[in-house]
């Protein structure tokens, strides 16, 4: 992909980003050079929350240890972003245009290259340098394009993509109305903004209430998301809300995991506890089989109350 292919506007003031060579500087002078280092561009704000610079430098300090601190290999995980994955493969076309934001070391990337899926090209972000040093060394693609982006406040021109996608990070947004406003901004009409894998409100209160009380059994963190701390997550009344005040439409909500749930923050507590120098995995058919036994429960009605994330895909509508 070429830097030509997309159009900037400053994180700074908002004017329009013209090229320089490789490097794009706006009216006001603001300057921002090429990164050899993941081929892009740092374009965070200099206003950015604590909160998301303090996530940053965490980001920054585990981005060796990523995959296996978030478990993402398991079947479990991979279950659930291939859901998100599937939904995307669905409506991408040969001339989509898809910005992924917070994608980690982009392990959903490389898999979504695996499948061959036709798009133009493909913008992955996240605020860490470091994660987008090693995402950059993971996937080498013409098509896509690495930068250093804050969803608050995103350096793009309007109506670009035709796929926003984020997971397991909306959560993490400071500021959600600024964050999606910028979403939907950038978004077609008609195109789709997917959350993947974002936290229950329900799950996660009786998960904090647990904290307090394994705090006493739990060794102190020697580092931590500042985000993660801060979330409250969602339910879908608030998914609703999101699409109604937003101009979105709800193409579907998808709850993920629930005996999978027990399972993943059963075996993270036991990790914690015993010191462990690996995190445990249950045998993959036996966590393939409580996979099909949450497929089965998840439709029982009212029991997505109770899941432990959501997957959630939107439409824009025309204005």
């Amino acid at each position: 992909m070429k830097n030509s292919d997309l159009s900037w506007r400053c994180p700074e003031c908002s004017l329009p980003l013209e090229r320089e060579g490789k490097d794009l500087r706006c009216a006001n002078n603001h300057y921002y050079a090429y990164s050899l280092k993941y081929r892009g561009y740092n374009l965070l704000p200099s206003n950015m929350a604590e909160v998301v610079k303090g996530d940053a430098l965490y980001h920054d300090s585990v981005k060796e240890q990523w995959i296996d601190l978030n478990q993402i290999d398991t079947p479990r995980n991979l279950h659930c972003h291939g859901q998100v994955l599937d939904f995307i493969e669905n409506v991408l076309r040969g001339d989509s245009n898809v910005l992924e934001l917070g994608g980690g070391v982009g392990f959903d990337l490389e898999s979504l290259l695996k499948r061959q899926l036709p798009f133009s090209y493909y913008l992955f972000s996240e605020i860490s340098d470091g994660l987008l040093v090693r995402a950059s060394q993971r996937v080498a693609d013409q098509r896509v394009f690495y930068c250093a982006i804050d969803a608050t406040c995103l350096p793009l021109r309007d109506s670009q993509f035709d796929v926003v996608y984020m997971i397991a990070a909306l959560h993490h947004l400071p500021d959600l109305d600024k964050s999606l406003t910028e979403m939907c901004r950038v978004v077609r009409d008609g195109g789709n903004i997917i959350f993947g894998i974002e936290p229950n409100k329900r799950m996660i209160a009786l998960l904090n209430t647990l904290k307090v009380w394994a705090s006493r059994l739990l060794p102190k963190k020697a580092g931590h998301s500042p985000a993660d701390e801060e979330a409250e997550g969602f339910s879908i009344s608030d998914f609703r809300a999101i699409a109604k005040n937003y101009g979105l439409q709800i193409v579907r909500i998808e709850p993920v995991w629930f005996l999978c749930g027990f399972v993943h923050y059963g075996l993270e507590f036991l990790y914690l506890t015993l010191r462990l120098k690996r995190r445990l995995q249950l045998p993959g058919t036996l966590e393939r089989a409580i996979l099909l036994a949450d497929d089965f429960l998840l439709r029982i009605p009212g029991l997505e109350w109770f899941c432990w994330h959501y997957t959630v895909a939107y439409q824009k509508l025309p204005r």
